[in-house]
């Protein structure tokens, strides 16, 4: 480890070297400093000395990015962003990241540079949830301008994360909705079914029933409330309004929520919380200020017990049957979801290795361009001494 170490050493002084100006150099020699300091963060890492193969790599990547290489700079500065979050410096590693972004942008690659966003998001959120929650943003910025719509919807689940966690809950529900806004456009219900029925439960978990019933009557106009996301979070407001809070956990505990983004199931356990521990409640009286909840506005909204009652009856089914119904519907649902994700995996995958083998080609062609040149230049050398040579004999 140590002799691998000792070696980095060796060739990032050979690195500085190559930089150096002198009567007759009057150039540095940035190629051969890259190709330097790149050997240098190998070795560096092969001793696992994760700090100076951070230097290194960065070191590189000014080298390419004097040569106007971008993306082989922007490589190399993501390589040290990785770096230096494994020695624990993540200030150093986000800066990192943000320059491999910005390199990544100007040679057309938006995409990945919001990916690098993202993971300097993932660096800081402990520590700056605020930062990190503004690098996501600029993040989805750059897929909508590059795009890239399926990418965005990785960005919104964290950021969705975020926002829970720092208990912006109006902020969450604004995230949910541009969210099913974009899947809607992409024809994703699987998506935006249930990002409307998390937005419902958010309302509930801070003991808004006023809000939730207004988000789905809302959202029940987009198709949402026949959906089996649609039909559960009728039967939540049902129960809540009822105040039943064995309803409510009853309900809560289907299969349909347990889709849901895990910081909103978190949240869903506090509904019951916001209930008197009373089975078999009757509904809260018109005027009631109980949750601030509003008899009339509910009945004006969903009008939910006729309504229930003859959306039952259309459907012809009784509780039970509806619910062995939804179950067996909602596995079927997941299971399709989960090959239409793995099939738009696979095509996002082929096309980044698509966009790598070319880039690669690029790489390979400006080689062979500089190759040429540089034998064109020693030709053109071995000439003029040829010539003088000549001149002296004669």
């Amino acid at each position: 480890m140590q002799g691998a170490e000792r070696d980095g050493d060796q060739m990032m002084q050979n690195g500085e070297k190559c930089l150096k100006t002198s009567l007759f150099k009057w150039s540095p020699d940035w190629e051969g400093a890259a190709q330097y300091y790149e050997a240098a963060a190998t070795k560096y890492k092969a001793g696992k000395a994760t700090a100076k193969c951070a230097v290194a790599y960065k070191k590189a990547g000014e080298a390419r990015k004097q040569l106007d290489l971008l993306f082989q700079a922007a490589k190399n500065y993501e390589c040290a962003a990785e770096q230096h979050t494994l020695a624990n410096q993540h200030e150093l590693a986000v800066e990192a990241y943000q320059l491999s972004s910005r390199l990544y942008c100007e040679n057309d690659n938006a995409d990945k540079g919001a990916d690098l966003l993202i993971k300097a998001a993932k660096t800081m959120e402990d520590k700056h949830p605020e930062k990190s929650i503004e690098f996501i943003e600029k993040g989805i910025s750059l897929l909508r301008e590059a795009e890239k719509d399926f990418q965005q919807q990785d960005a919104y689940k964290k950021l969705l994360q975020l926002y829970i966690s720092t208990n912006k809950l109006e902020k969450a529900i604004t995230t949910l909705e541009r969210r099913a806004k974009l899947a809607s456009s992409m024809k994703r219900n699987h998506i935006s079914n249930p990002s409307y029925l998390s937005i419902i439960i958010i309302h509930l978990a801070r003991d808004d029933y006023v809000g939730a019933d207004q988000a789905y009557n809302k959202y029940s106009t987009n198709g949402f409330g026949s959906s089996t996301e649609g039909i559960a979070a009728a039967e939540l407001l049902d129960a809540f309004e009822s105040r039943s809070r064995e309803s409510v956990t009853n309900i809560l505990a289907r299969q349909v929520f347990t889709f849901l983004d895990n910081p909103v199931i978190r949240l869903s356990k506090n509904i019951p919380g916001n209930l008197p521990a009373v089975t078999n409640a009757t509904p809260v009286a018109s005027g009631s200020s109980n949750s601030g909840v509003s008899s009339s506005n509910s009945v004006s909204g969903r009008n939910k017990s006729e309504e229930n009652k003859v959306f039952n009856v259309i459907l012809g089914n009784d509780l039970e049957k509806k619910e062995e119904k939804k179950n067996g519907g909602v596995a079927v649902r997941r299971e399709e979801v989960e090959e239409e994700e793995e099939e738009e995996e696979k095509l996002v995958k082929g096309k980044q290795k698509e966009e790598e083998k070319e880039e690669r080609r690029e790489e390979r062609e400006e080689e062979s361009e500089e190759e040429e040149e540089e034998e064109e230049e020693k030709k053109n050398e071995s000439s003029g001494n040829n010539n003088n040579n000549n001149n002296n004999n004669n």
